[in-house]
C-alpha cells in the first residue's frame, strides 16, 4: 500500500489554467459520496465511448456538478451529478442514451496527481483544507473534473491524472481599476444615455467656470467618461482648451464624438504625477468613488503640483462613511468596488496640499437600489 506523505503534498502545487468553453458528450448519474455510483457510470459509458464520432481527443472527463450550497453544507449524503464524458467539436449525432453538456470554462487550479483511487480522499482533503485556504484563490461555482489522459490507469498506483478545481481570485487581490475600466467600456453607451445631462450640477459647474478669469484657459479633465462634463463646460466657456483623459477606450471614443473641439487621451488619473504640463483648471467629476483614501490623497497631492498658481480644482464624489465602501452591483449585474468619502477628509487633504475651498455643495440623488445618495461637490483654488 502506497503512503502519501507531507513531502508528496509539498510538491503538489497547481498550475492556474484558463479553460475555454468546451462541449462534452457523455452519460451522467445522480449520486452521493455515501451512495457512490461512479463504477456503475463508467461501466455503462466505456463500452460505448467509440460511438461518439466527433470527439477531439482520447482524454476522458470525470466531471462533478455540485449545487451552490454543496460545500457550505457538506455531507456524505449530499447529492451531486457525476458525468463520464469526452470533448467533442460539435453536438450533432449524439448516440442514443447520451447527453451533451456545455463546460463553461474559466480559471482552474490544475493538480497533477499520481496514485490510485484509494488515495483520492487524502488528495482532495489537502486541496480543500490546506492549499485553497492558503492560496490567493477561492472556490468558484463551476464544474469540477478530473482529466484522464494517456497515463491514466484504473486502480494502478502508477496512474496519473489531472484534477481541475474551479477558482477565482480573492476579491482583495482583484485589480479593482481593471474591473471598473472593463465595466465602463461595456456600459459606455448606456452611461452616455443616462448621464449626458449634467444640469443637476449646473450651479457648481457655473461657479467653476466663473472662477477661472483667464481666457483660453488650459483645463485637464480626469476620468472624462463620454464627455458629458466636457460638453457642459465648453457650452459655457467655448474658449477653454480642454484635454480629457480616461482609461476606458470606448468612453474616449464617445467623448471625442460629443466634443470635436476638445482633445482626448488615454490616461490613468493615478499617473497624474507624471504629467509635466501645468493647467489653469482641473476637473475630477465622480472619479473618487473608484479611488481608495490613499489613492485620493495622492491624487490631490499630484493635482497641486500640476495646477498653475491660482488654478482651480473641481471635485465630485458620493459622500458617506469610508467604511461603507465595498463591492456593488452595476446596472448589468456585474460587481464594481465603490469608495465613499466624507467632506471632512477631502477638505483636510485639500488644505494640506495648499488649496482653499471656495465652494461646497451637496445634491441628493437616487441610487440604483432606490435609496438616497449624497453627491458632494467641491471647488478649491490653489493658494
Amino acid at each position: 500500500m502506497r503512503i502519501i506523505t507531507i513531502d508528496y503534498f509539498s510538491t503538489m502545487e497547481p498550475i492556474i489554467k484558463n479553460l475555454t468553453p468546451t462541449q462534452l458528450v457523455g452519460m451522467r448519474l445522480k449520486m452521493s459520496l455515501s451512495d457512490n455510483k461512479t463504477f456503475l457510470l463508467w461501466n455503462s459509458f466505456m463500452p460505448r465511448r467509440k460511438e461518439i464520432k466527433n470527439s477531439i481527443s482520447t482524454d476522458l472527463y470525470s466531471m462533478q456538478v455540485y449545487d451552490a450550497s454543496y460545500f457550505d453544507n457538506f455531507s456524505l449524503d449530499a447529492e451531486f451529478t457525476k458525468w463520464a464524458a469526452v470533448a467533442v467539436n460539435d453536438s450533432a449525432n449524439i448516440p442514443e442514451g447520451m447527453e451533451t453538456y456545455g463546460l463553461k470554462g474559466g480559471d482552474y487550479a490544475v493538480f497533477m496527481h499520481k496514485g490510485g483511487p484509494a488515495e483520492g480522499a487524502k488528495v482532495f482533503d489537502y486541496i480543500f483544507q490546506t492549499w485553497l485556504p492558503a492560496s490567493d484563490y477561492v472556490l468558484d461555482q463551476r464544474e469540477h473534473f478530473e482529466l484522464l489522459g494517456s497515463k491514466y490507469k484504473n486502480n494502478d498506483p502508477e496512474s496519473e491524472e489531472e484534477i481541475w478545481i474551479p477558482v477565482k481570485l480573492k476579491k482583495e487581490l482583484i485589480d479593482k481599476t481593471k474591473i471598473a475600466v472593463g465595466l465602463f467600456d461595456k456600459l459606455a453607451e448606456s452611461y452616455q444615455t443616462r448621464c449626458m445631462d449634467v444640469s443637476l450640477y449646473s450651479d457648481s459647474f457655473n461657479r467653476f467656470c466663473d472662477s477661472i478669469a483667464k481666457q483660453d484657459a488650459a483645463l485637464l479633465e480626469l476620468a472624462c467618461g463620454p464627455g458629458n462634463v466636457t460638453k457642459y463646460l465648453l457650452d459655457k466657456r467655448p474658449d477653454f482648451k480642454i484635454l480629457g483623459t480616461d482609461l476606458a477606450p470606448r468612453m474616449l471614443e464617445l467623448a471625442k464624438a460629443n466634443n470635436p473641439t476638445a482633445v482626448f487621451e488615454l490616461m490613468d488619473c493615478k499617473d497624474l504625477g507624471k504629467v509635466s504640463e501645468t493647467y489653469d483648471g482641473i476637473v475630477c467629476a465622480f472619479c473618487l468613488p473608484y479611488l481608495s483614501k490613499e489613492e485620493t490623497a495622492k491624487l490631490l497631492q499630484d493635482t497641486s503640483k500640476v495646477l498653475a498658481s491660482d488654478g482651480v480644482l473641481f471635485l465630485s464624489t458620493m459622500e458617506d462613511d469610508y467604511e461603507k465602501s465595498g463591492w456593488e452591483k452595476a446596472s448589468n449585474g456585474e460587481e464594481v468596488f465603490m469608495h465613499y468619502h466624507k467632506a471632512e477628509f477631502l477638505v483636510a487633504e485639500l488644505k494640506y496640499n495648499g488649496f482653499i475651498v471656495i465652494d461646497q455643495q451637496r445634491k441628493i440623488t437616487e441610487g440604483r437600489d432606490g435609496a438616497p445618495v449624497t453627491d458632494l461637490l467641491l471647488i478649491a483654488r490653489k493658494a
